[in-house]
């Protein structure tokens, strides 16, 4: 079937819950398994000292969709929207090394680090204790 495949769309899944964590690099749109996914990684605006919960916040790519950023689970984060507002004006810059760990730099070139929590890991099913 492959050899005769005009062409291939890779995704890349979670490994327990079977979520989207990539889209193919054409797609800009974020597809909602994704959004969960960021959101509950997130859990609020990832601007330092934000609490604005990350289900009220827009998804924005890190590096920039124009610039070749990627739709995927590494280069998205929660921003609400004046704080993406304040990104897309060039006032403060974001960098994400790693998914889910953010580094904000101010217009006065102060950076500060932030780390989700990373969401719990399943648990086998135990019966209880009685």
């Amino acid at each position: 079937l492959a050899g005769h495949a005009p062409s291939f769309t890779r995704i890349l899944t979670h490994p327990f819950t079977g979520a989207r964590l990539g889209a193919d690099a054409t797609t800009y749109r974020v597809p909602q398994d994704l959004k969960d996914a960021v959101r509950i990684r997130d859990g609020t605006c990832r601007h330092p000292g934000c609490n604005r919960l990350a289900v009220f916040c827009e998804l924005d790519h890190t590096t920039p969709w124009s610039q070749g950023g990627k739709t995927s689970y590494g280069n998205l984060a929660a921003l609400c929207k004046r704080h993406h507002m304040f990104k897309t004006e060039g006032y403060w810059h974001y960098q994400q090394p790693d998914p889910g760990t953010i580094i904000a730099i101010s217009p006065a070139g102060e950076t500060y680090l932030t780390t989700a929590d990373p969401p719990p890991a399943p648990q086998p099913d135990i019966p209880p204790p009685f």
